[in-house]
């Protein structure tokens, strides 16, 4: 009997979890629609510098990197997701760059670094596409020293 109700318990818990999303990926789902509905991009900030580079790999596809840094405000808890070619989330078939999404989440603060408490001296996110004419929506979200409010900004690269 108590074997019985053993398994059924455990079905039951599988099958009340099983219908989910696991939270990370419906996390990373919000803010990849947050992309996809907005209308206006920035090429740059006055936050932060940003910056790309984009070389060509051996199987003659192309890796991009880009470099998030010099903040000019406490940036706290970052997360940044990267959406290439304007490839909507229905249609993606791959993860993209992300930071603070699936891993730690990172501050960047002017004049501090401490890499191994979570202030790195910036963020490098990179992804490898087919095609020589790279185009990228990059969400970048922080808190400010209070982390009571949220900035978002969104910025356009291409090359």
């Amino acid at each position: 009997m108590k074997k019985l109700l053993l398994i059924l318990l455990i079905i039951f818990l599988v099958g009340c979890t099983s219908n989910k999303e696991p939270l990370d990926l419906s996390i990373y789902k919000e803010y990849y629609k947050e992309i996809d509905n907005n209308t206006y991009f920035s090429d740059s900030s006055n936050n932060y510098s940003i910056k790309y580079e984009v070389t060509q790999v051996d199987n003659g596809a192309y890796r991009y990197y880009i470099f998030i840094d010099q903040p000019q405000v406490a940036m706290y808890d970052c997360v940044i997701l990267v959406r290439e070619n304007n490839i909507k989330y229905e249609a993606q078939t791959k993860m993209m760059p992300s930071s603070g999404i699936f891993d730690n989440k990172y501050s960047l603060v002017p004049n501090q670094i401490d890499t191994a408490g979570g202030y790195p001296k910036g963020i490098i996110l990179s992804g490898e596409i087919d095609s020589e004419k790279i185009y990228l929506d990059i969400l970048i979200q922080w808190n400010n020293y209070s982390r009571f409010n949220k900035t978002t900004e969104y910025i356009h690269i291409e090359n």
